[in-house]
């Protein structure tokens, strides 16, 4: 119940800062940076650790947390607050998250949030991987996996702003992201500490349907615009394994952002 709780209350805090976003004049510089941020935001993540969750099967669901130190998002959003508006200076993100263990080392993960529509806020959040833990097969002197996953995310937000770009309407935020891992750690009793390194890719569309527009004439004439990006990944983390609860924390740095991430878990 308490993690229903916590997750009520991260998903509302990211529907209120949602809010709070408003984009005017955007270049296509803007454009990949918002982009950039917002991949480094909604990654994939289990904060898992390279060791298989059970030889034969086991499964581990629960609540991540995480947050983006904002640079870009931040000086843009700030064009359009109100004076004295505090600063967009993080980016929040929940989920829901379940992981299945089965036999060979082979690892099943999805992580979700289910479809919000509030407050002239509407998203939707799905990311699927499959990890294979190498050491299943590979005598190593640490445990050593390899993760592949699939991104898919959509942000609408109704906005109106003024200023050089005057814009009432809804910008939309669709993004797909694919990526590969590998991944580092051991056990050393109750702790799991790892390292990682990932190649990510990143597309999606900025789309802004209304009446204005929230670029500048340099990027569109169609109020929509694409970024692509591609990123290394720099992992780290550390996992807890009590008897049927599991928490942790994570690092990641992708597209030149730094992101935090924390869970807590049933695990059986």
């Amino acid at each position: 119940m308490k993690s229903l709780i916590v997750f009520s209350l991260l998903i509302f805090s990211q529907v209120s800062l949602a809010n709070n976003y408003g984009f005017t004049n955007l270049s296509q510089g803007d454009v990949d940076n918002i982009f950039k941020e917002f991949s480094a935001t909604f990654g994939h993540s289990t904060v898992t650790g390279a060791t298989s969750h059970s030889k034969i099967f086991g499964f581990e669901m629960g609540v991540l947390a995480g947050v983006t130190k904002s640079e870009h998002i931040k000086d843009l959003v700030a064009q359009t607050l109100p004076p004295g508006s505090d600063e967009v200076n993080f980016l929040p993100f929940a989920s829901l998250y379940s992981l299945v263990s089965l036999p060979l080392g082979i690892t099943a993960e999805a992580n979700f949030t289910p479809e919000i529509d509030i407050q002239g806020v509407e998203f939707r959040h799905l990311s699927l991987a499959g990890k294979w833990e190498v050491t299943s097969v590979v005598t190593l002197p640490f445990k050593l996996a390899v993760r592949g996953f699939l991104v898919s995310t959509q942000l609408a937000i109704e906005q109106t702003s003024s200023g050089s770009s005057t814009f009432t309407g809804e910008v939309e935020f669709e993004q797909t992201q694919t990526g590969l891992q590998v991944i580092a750690g051991e056990k050393y009793g109750l702790l799991e500490p790892y390292v990682g390194v990932g190649l990510v890719r990143s597309s999606g569309d900025l789309k802004a349907t209304g009446s204005g527009t929230i670029f500048n004439s340099a990027v569109t004439l169609t109020n929509s615009a694409k970024s692509d990006a591609t990123s290394l990944q720099a992992i780290g983390g550390l996992q807890l394994n009590l008897l049927l609860v599991k928490t942790g924390i994570e690092y990641v740095h992708a597209f030149g952002a730094s992101h935090l991430n924390a869970k807590v878990a049933l695990s059986f």
